[in-house]
């Protein structure tokens, strides 16, 4: 077999299922996926195929990581063909999640330090600061944070420090603190001149969008001021089930004094 694909998103079965030691079963493997936890206490999915497996996918959460790290499934040198990583991250409610997710982070760098990882599902930061643990995952295209509150700021700082990055999924963003110096209506001239990005590949931002926690004049600002300083940024997604009132929201606020004399350049949001 040359992939294997799992989905037990609703299987029930608790975590260290009894298997049989010593039996190798995909020995030619090349493609794993498991969507869902881990439902195995040991190595089974991976014995026998290090030379061979080029892309994972999987959900890593603590008894996993442990669990490959007991069998020391992953070194620098043991997985040469491995070409992709794709995860999603399973926190849970734990106070530490935090330093739970950094330190899976950098779990992946010790799965494939050759690897492009191309997507990274499910991580959740408390505080924006914990951001650049990512910034060494340069290859990867989909960030997708949905228990996260970006600042504009921080979107800014993923877009420059992930040269690959098209698509990001956040909760609704904010403003964020503002520079002392810079009051609101000059914030596009500001971003123009001090935060132009050189992304070419960054055009999606996928919003949860919740009205209750974050006004959407908030949002919009986020999103246009995104906009001046990301050329390459055309799209932007919103799970509001009321996406209309969202856009007309948004072409409002290119008519006032603020946006107008940047309609043009914003235009592209609307088409």
């Amino acid at each position: 077999m040359r992939a294997l694909k799992l989905d037990l998103s609703r299987a029930h079965a608790g975590y260290g299922r009894t298997v049989i030691a010593n039996v190798v079963p995909f020995p030619r493997l090349r493609q794993l996926t498991v969507t869902g936890i881990y439902p195995f206490g040991d190595d089974i999915l991976f014995r026998g195929n290090a030379s061979t497996l080029e892309l994972l996918d999987i959900e890593l959460e603590g008894k996993m990581v442990a669990m490959l790290e007991r069998f020391n499934v992953f070194t620098a040198v043991s997985h040469p063909r491995m070409r992709c990583v794709k995860t999603r991250f399973s926190c849970g409610q734990a106070l530490d999640h935090l330093e739970t997710n950094s330190a899976r982070l950098h779990f992946l760098l010790d799965i494939a330090p050759v690897a492009a990882i191309r997507e990274i599902k499910g991580v959740s930061f408390w505080l924006s600061s914990s951001l650049h643990v990512l910034g060494d995952y340069i290859d990867i295209q989909l960030l997708s944070l949905p228990d996260t509150r970006l600042t504009l700021w921080d979107t800014i700082i993923l877009v420059d420090m992930l040269p690959m990055l098209s698509e990001i999924h956040s909760q609704s963003p904010i403003i964020g603190t503002l520079p002392a110096e810079v009051a609101e209506d000059g914030l596009p001239e500001f971003i123009i001149s001090s935060h132009a990005l050189a992304s070419k590949t960054f055009r999606c931002w996928r919003i949860t969008y919740e009205e209750k926690w974050v006004s959407r004049s908030e949002t919009v600002l986020s999103v246009l001021l995104l906009a001046l300083a990301c050329p390459s940024f055309d799209h932007v997604l919103t799970s509001s089930p009321n996406r209309h009132l969202f856009m007309a929201h948004m072409k409002e606020a290119f008519n006032t004094d603020v946006f107008k004399p940047y309609a043009s350049r914003l235009q592209r949001l609307l088409d």
